[in-house]
């Protein structure tokens, strides 16, 4: 399964904005990165005198998305790609709260393959924090560092890569989102958990992936 990183800047939204727009965009995610990491230090110095991994989180400032195929049949959407957190989600119709995106907003209405997940549900429980359940439904939540945040249902769906369709995976519906995501439509989780995209894939991907990152022009 192959896939084409796309850089933030490239994205059509875009567009019309010129250099030196993109590059203090640049210069605000950079900021924003640099002071999660001192935000972090500090409390894991407080606790110990030693650095643990996780002590290094911060903020989504992603610099590449992805586009996949969502739903059947599939909509395509462009996701920022993140490997320090596990949660797949795109925002979705109703939308509560929702932040500008490139693509129209996902409707799970229209998908014949969009499944909601039972509170009592294996995948629910496998949450970091444990899912709510609302109406009998699981409900989820992330908060991310620099305070972005996603809000909704959890939900099996199909999937699509390229040529490659994968079926029921766990991904959040996003009912009520705030941060800086790009203009994505929501975020392709590829940490190291059991809910992230590859901890989910399990034998399809040896439970490892890889990706190749060009430079950027200064």
């Amino acid at each position: 399964m192959t896939l084409e990183l796309v850089h933030r800047d490239k994205m059509s939204i875009h567009g019309k904005k010129t250099y030196w727009h993109l590059f203090k965009e640049r210069l605000i995610r950079d900021s924003k990165r640099v002071a999660g990491l001192h935000r972090q230090l500090k409390n894991s110095s407080s606790r110990s005198s030693s650095y643990q991994l996780h002590d290094f989180g911060s903020a989504i400032v992603s610099g590449v998305e992805e586009g996949i195929g969502i739903g059947s049949p599939p909509v395509d959407q462009y996701m920022v790609v993140d490997t320090g957190s596990d949660v797949t989600w795109v925002q979705c119709k109703p939308c509560t709260q929702c932040y500008n995106q490139a693509d129209p907003i996902f409707d799970p209405a229209g998908s014949a393959s969009f499944t909601k997940i039972s509170c009592g549900s294996v995948a629910c429980g496998l949450l970091d924090q444990a899912g709510k359940c609302g109406s009998g439904q699981c409900q989820y939540e992330v908060t991310y560092e620099d305070g972005s945040y996603t809000k909704g249902t959890l939900a099996l769906e199909n999937l699509k890569f390229g040529s490659t369709e994968v079926e029921n995976v766990a991904i959040g519906c996003g009912h009520h989102n705030l941060g800086l995501f790009a203009w994505a439509s929501g975020l392709l989780g590829l940490g190291g958990g059991v809910m992230s995209l590859v901890g989910q894939l399990g034998s399809q991907t040896g439970g490892a992936f890889g990706y190749c990152l060009a430079s950027r022009p200064a």
